[in-house]
């Protein structure tokens, strides 16, 4: 795929984290968040994590191994269901998706989503000081200069970076790198899709960690678009946890579904 492109998607959709910063919208819906998260019972958020993690297809030189989320003794964590060898019949690994819960669109069941997780030691990983000039165009800024910190050039890794921290009095960002070879990702992509799966990420993290990363190796044009409706699941059992079977749930699911609209409408016109 040209890489080009893959950098063109996740530019756009930095340049909208970049505006919804600025506008003060990023830090409005994080305190909105929390403030609504002390209504919420420890087990309806603890579902609702449960409910955003995806399975992981973490794999290694010659194997692949599926983990779930899982409600365990501390909360929410990735348990290991199998280990799938990667020569050999295809069957095994189509029989361990098998397993996981299908994901239904209006009635009809799709394919397993699951996230593949790199062997660390096939991912390169950076912390960067960077000007804070750079945050708004900061893939386009590492692509220019990602030979001075990879053994790389741009057009053999896929890579995404994230903002961990800001120092105003310094003007400076703290930037968390990570990339990987094109050959490898694609390979991991191609063997999970094989096995009957639909890939929405590719994580630099092990397998059995239970936070999502904020990195993403997979191209932008192979993600998965979001939908309305995978906020809709989310917030109407909410709804219904915290307010009953009452009005006030019904105006809580559509005004969550118009904040989301509106989102996602800004999206497509900071793109066009």
């Amino acid at each position: 795929m040209p890489p080009d492109r893959d950098l063109a998607g996740r530019t756009r959709s930095r340049t909208l984290r970049g505006l919804s910063r600025r506008t003060g919208l990023a830090a409005f819906w994080a305190w909105w968040s929390a403030e609504l998260a002390t209504f919420v019972p420890q087990t309806a958020r603890a579902a609702v994590k449960r409910r955003r993690l995806r399975p992981v297809l973490a794999f290694d030189a010659d194997r692949a191994v599926l983990w779930r989320p899982a409600s365990g003794e501390h909360g929410i964590e990735m348990q290991q269901v199998v280990s799938i060898p990667l020569a050999g019949d295809a069957a095994a690994g189509r029989a361990a998706l098998d397993s996981v819960p299908p994901v239904v669109y209006g009635g009809a069941s799709g394919p397993a989503r699951v996230v593949v997780a790199l062997p660390a030691k096939s991912v390169l990983r950076r912390s960067l000081a960077l000007p804070a000039a750079v945050e708004e165009n900061l893939l386009d800024a590492l692509a220019f200069d990602l030979d001075r910190h990879t053994p790389f050039k741009a057009d053999e890794l896929y890579f995404d970076a994230t903002v961990t921290g800001r120092d105003p009095a310094r003007k400076e960002i703290r930037v968390e790198l990570a990339a990987a070879r094109r050959a490898l990702v694609d390979r991991a992509v191609a063997q999970a899709e094989s096995w009957g799966a639909t890939v929405v990420a590719v994580t630099p993290d092990p397998g059995s960690t239970a936070d999502p990363s904020r990195l993403n190796l997979l191209p932008a044009e192979q993600r998965p678009a979001p939908g309305a409706g995978t906020w809709v699941r989310i917030w109407v059992p909410l709804a219904l946890l915290w307010f009953d079977q009452t009005e006030a749930a019904m105006l809580f699911v559509v005004v969550m579904g118009t904040v989301w609209s509106v989102i996602l409408a800004t999206q497509t016109g900071v793109r066009n």
